[in-house]
């Protein structure tokens, strides 16, 4: 009996501070007011993780972040961000760990990845896209790089080969043939 009571407090206190760290993943700013004696409320607002960071942008300096271990005075009013026109920001990391498939975050800035499945590696296009092109056996993708894929340096190829290229020769080929086609004709007339 002793030691079923023993296990259940054991048990208990596994699971509470399990459930406790999870819980502290995300903790929430304390932005307070002192001069309006005003809280925002950020509770469930700030889903920040090693794949994406937040901020809140548009309050005046009279509000100030108060550390993790402060807590809104119990004086205090609470209010939501809209209130005071603030509005939460948060912007996706770009980055290996938050492209890869199966990692423990939120969704990363994955737009700019590009995957080789012959040689199964992966990269980011560099940051100049207006002038880099994936290379040759590397394509754009929508998913997240396999878990098994190795990654390396961002890529970049001066060279389109995006098949629009070649839609522009099969054009420009089309109207010298039948300039050639409409000269001969005149040039046959007498």
């Amino acid at each position: 009996m002793k030691k079923q009571i023993l296990f259940g407090i054991l048990a208990f206190t596994f699971l509470f501070l399990t459930l406790n760290s999870f819980a502290e993943l995300v903790v929430s700013p304390n932005i307070v007011n002192h001069k309006t004696k005003q809280c925002l409320n950020t509770l469930g607002k700030f889903m920040e993780d090693e794949c994406t960071i937040c901020s809140i942008e548009g309050l005046n300096s009279e509000w100030q972040q108060l550390d993790s271990f402060n807590k809104c005075p119990t004086e205090y009013e609470l209010i939501e961000l809209e209130a005071v026109g603030a509005n939460y920001i948060c912007q996706p990391l770009k980055g290996p760990f938050c492209c890869t498939i199966g990692h423990s975050g939120s969704a990363g800035d994955c737009k700019d990845l590009i995957i080789n499945n012959k040689e199964k590696k992966c990269a980011f296009l560099e940051n100049d896209t207006t002038k880099c092109y994936p290379p040759k056996d590397w394509e754009k993708s929508s998913e997240l790089c396999p878990i098994e894929y190795k990654w390396i340096e961002d890529q970049c190829s001066k060279k389109k080969t995006d098949s629009n290229q070649n839609y522009l020769i099969v054009i420009a080929s089309i109207i010298i043939v039948i300039a050639l086609v409409l000269w001969a004709i005149k040039k046959k007339q007498p």
